[in-house]
Formats: structure tokens, C-alpha cells, sequence
């Protein structure tokens, strides 16, 4: 048996393979809201009796594919950069604003990308990000 999907509370996709598999709770389907549905199964792997050192189940975290861009720009006040220009999905920015005379920095804006940055660092989500440095008066 074999399961392709997301598991509880990620958006990061599995595979997940059951060797010999029995189901024998029967199947049963849920209406989770109007747009999803669950359908609770258990599955039982045994053992191949002459090979007991393997587990009966393979897991597989496939990666994701194509890679985002990232773009940081300013205010106009001081400058500003990420640590990389493009990533997959998942990989993990830095950024870095440098005020110019006269202004110190006060925050950042997500412009697209829905990311959130925390610690001047953010993780790149499923398209591009743009990103400006806001600075002001000292």
C-alpha cells in the first residue's frame, strides 16, 4: 500500500509505503469542511519472516522542485540584501539593511511572498519573495 499526500499540520509532501499490508478497520470517510475530506485508515506492515531487520514501511520526503526569487529593495534611506537572490522552497534567508547617514533602520515589508521574517531571517515559501527595508530619522 502505498499513501501520497501531507501529513498533520506540515505542507511538506510524503510517501509513505506499507509492505504487506492489511487494512481491516474497513474504510471510512470524513468531511473535515467544505473543502477537504480525511479518510482514517489504519494499516498493519508485518515482517518478512526471513528478513526481521528491516521495518515493513519505507518513508520518502521528495524534495521540492523549482526554485523563487528573492528581491530586497529600500525606502531610499540606506541599503539592504539578502543572503542569497533565489532558493527552493524551504531554504532560509538572511537579511541585512545598512542605514545610511542620518537614519537608522526600523523595519521590514513583505511586499509578495507571504513569508514572515523573524530575527532578520525568513523561509522562502512556494514563489517569489520581495521584501523592502524601511528606515527612519534618528
Amino acid at each position: 500500500m502505498a499513501w501520497v499526500g501531507t501529513l498533520s499540520g506540515s505542507n511538506k509532501p510524503v510517501i509513505i509505503i506499507v509492505k504487506n499490508a492489511i487494512n481491516t478497520d474497513g474504510l471510512v470517510l470524513t468531511v473535515e469542511d467544505k473543502n477537504e475530506a480525511s479518510i482514517p485508515m489504519t494499516f498493519y506492515g508485518h515482517y518478512e519472516q526471513d528478513d526481521l531487520e528491516n521495518p515493513p514501511f519505507e518513508l520518502y520526503y521528495p524534495k521540492a522542485v523549482g526554485m523563487h526569487g528573492v528581491k530586497v529593495t529600500t525606502d531610499g534611506h540606506g541599503s539592504a540584501a539578502a543572503s542569497v537572490n533565489s532558493g527552493a522552497t524551504g531554504t532560509l534567508v538572511g537579511l541585512v539593511a545598512t542605514p545610511a547617514t542620518g537614519y537608522e533602520f526600523d523595519s521590514w515589508t513583505v511586499i509578495k511572498g507571504g513569508v514572515t521574517i523573524t530575527a532578520n531571517e525568513f523561509t522562502i515559501g512556494t514563489s517569489d519573495v520581495e521584501i523592502r527595508a524601511n528606515f527612519v530619522e534618528e
